[in-house]
């Protein structure tokens, strides 16, 4: 459970992926195909989806490097993620690019399969209050 708002949030993301709840029921989301949805898009908030947060990148964001990071150095029988990579014992390969450029946004997954959104994946806007589709 994360309870400590979106640095939280980016705390475990930095960790791993993670699982939130979200409302899939509008078209905003149903029809996603690329962008970053913004927390005015008229989403509803009331939550009936599982999606995965699987990283995310925020202008201004120091805590971490920019589009093209490089991996931490593996630690033991663990992994670490740092926005589109991450680095495991004996592995070290590229995630995602961050093709957008440094825009404040979660990065998630769906699990409607490839053809749905963005490959799979959907954009949603890192906000504050309920969250976009009601994801906070």
């Amino acid at each position: 459970m994360v309870s400590d708002g979106i640095q939280g949030v980016k705390d475990k993301v930095a960790t791993h992926p993670l699982t939130i709840a979200i409302n899939a029921s509008s078209g905003t989301f149903q029809y996603y195909k690329s962008g970053v949805v913004a927390a005015n898009s008229g989403c509803p908030t009331g939550i009936n989806h599982a999606v995965v947060i699987v990283g995310y990148t925020s202008s201004g964001d120091d805590s971490g490097p920019g589009p093209d990071p490089e991996p931490e150095p593996p630690v033991e029988n663990e992994c670490t993620v740092t926005k589109w990579w991450h680095s495991c014992e004996g592995d070290d390969r590229r995630q995602l690019q961050d093709a957008n450029g440094l825009d404040n946004y979660w990065k998630i997954q769906n699990s409607w399969a490839s053809w749905w959104g963005d490959q799979g994946f959907i954009l949603f806007e890192i906000a504050e209050g309920k969250g976009v589709c009601g994801m906070n």
